[in-house]
């Protein structure tokens, strides 16, 4: 048998191995642009992270808080959550206008959900509960003092041991949802003494309809039309009497350009009269008491209502950005 090996090689021809080395060096500087592509851009996504990540430990975000005595309350989450970072929840914080937000209740000395409703506010103080030891606290928001309003007794069964699930405002009473993890109910409590006064499985009627005072209460009883509606698409972020705030929408007149137009609105409630706001801020939500105008969302902006002198309001002055 022959040796495999005993055949004449076919030199190569100089031009092919000039196409050979050149094929070479090209597939070779391919992959040095890949990487050195690839690494910048991990190191751009890095730096964006890390500036994005200390840009939102600045601000308390965008949740919807309540107004009281010109003083605005709300639950600050430091900002959007990055990956690659660590951005623990700061905790219901007040903000005066043009001063620096207070910490009023850390999330470091009371475990508070903020996916659900965890606290609330009336006349007589802040209202929160702990999910850790299900009670029920209020905060003196002269003297800061908290002191625990109630506590859920111990379980019937402990192998269902019950939660405390949300918390609702309804005036003077404080209106708690518990849950066992397969039946719920509703407990209700005086939120001056915690005097309970009523306990059932049913929602209450009180959270059954929107209470006089808010948006939805006067969007119901006028029968004001709710997103689209026509040709105008309709929203009602805040409200704060005899003043209801709407944004109008509607689409360009020109079909092919795939912009809107937005307005916000004032509306009397008393009178059904409207009047333009601005052009420039349409906020979806937001939270009024007649003076001060925070929109929330993404972020918190702090505005100022101006009125004309008919005390119609004619605008929003900036006080603050991204709270």
């Amino acid at each position: 048998m022959r040796d495999p090996f005993d055949y004449p090689l076919e030199p190569m021809a100089p031009q092919q191995i000039q196409a050979e080395q050149k094929d070479r060096q090209a597939r070779s500087s391919w992959v040095v642009t890949a990487v050195v592509i690839f690494l910048a851009a991990c190191g751009l996504f890095l730096l964006m992270m890390n500036w994005m990540g200390k840009e939102s430990q600045k601000t308390l975000g965008g949740e919807p808080g309540v107004i009281q005595d010109g003083v605005y309350y709300l639950y600050g989450n430091g900002g959007l959550t990055l990956p690659g970072q660590v951005n623990v929840p700061i905790g219901i914080c007040a903000y005066t206008p043009g001063q620096e937000p207070e910490v009023l209740v850390s999330s470091q000395d009371y475990s508070l959900d903020p996916l659900f409703p965890c606290w609330g506010m009336n006349t007589h103080g802040l209202f929160f509960f702990d999910g850790n030891t299900n009670a029920l606290y209020r905060m003196d928001l002269t003297s800061r003092a908290v002191t625990q309003l109630y506590h859920l007794p111990e379980a019937e069964d402990p192998e269902r041991p019950a939660f405390l699930f949300s918390l609702y405002m309804a005036g003077d009473d404080v209106i708690l949802l518990f849950s066992n993890g397969q039946d719920g109910w509703y407990v209700t409590l005086d939120s001056q003494t915690g005097e309970v006064l009523a306990r059932q499985d049913d929602q209450p009627q009180a959270l059954k309809k929107p209470q006089k005072g808010t948006a939805d209460y006067e969007i119901q009883r006028l029968g004001l039309p709710v997103g689209n509606a026509g040709e105008f698409w309709y929203a009602y972020p805040a409200f704060s009497d005899p003043w209801l705030f709407f944004v109008k929408e509607w689409p360009n007149e020109n079909p092919d350009i795939q912009t809107y137009h937005a307005q916000l609105w004032a509306m009397n409630v008393e009178t059904q009269e409207s009047y333009l706001v601005s052009e420039d801020v349409t906020p979806y939500q937001a939270v009024t008491d007649g003076n001060w105008f925070y929109t929330c969302g993404g972020d918190t902006n702090c505005y100022q209502l101006e009125y004309n002198d008919q005390g119609i309001p004619c605008g929003l002055t900036l006080i603050e950005e991204r709270i």
